[in-house]
């Protein structure tokens, strides 16, 4: 009965050890940072906004630009620009 009580917990410790070293923790999660300066050359049509991205936040920026609207809340489906991708500073032409 000592034995099996013996090799009951060594059992155990090894299932417990075991996992707490195969388990991983997620990396630290960064939001990317953006930076959008005033829009300049403002007209009654147009206007040009500059950007730079800094930080990534851990993933490829694979789209990059501006998304725009008369009325609140713009989303993709409004207007938007196209300018690249990848970390850096950008130029957006809003017309």
């Amino acid at each position: 009965m000592k034995i099996n009580s013996v090799l009951f917990v060594t059992v155990s410790l090894i299932l417990v050890l075991s996992f707490l070293i195969n388990c991983k923790k997620d990396a630290l999660k960064v939001p990317p940072t953006v930076t959008i300066s005033e829009a300049s050359n403002i007209t009654a049509n147009s206007a040009t906004v500059g950007s730079t991205i800094t930080a990534d936040g851990g993933s490829e920026v694979l789209s990059r630009g501006v998304v725009w609207s008369t009325s609140n809340g713009p989303t993709t489906t409004d207007n938007k620009t196209s300018d690249g991708k990848g970390k850096g500073s950008y130029s957006s032409s809003l017309t």
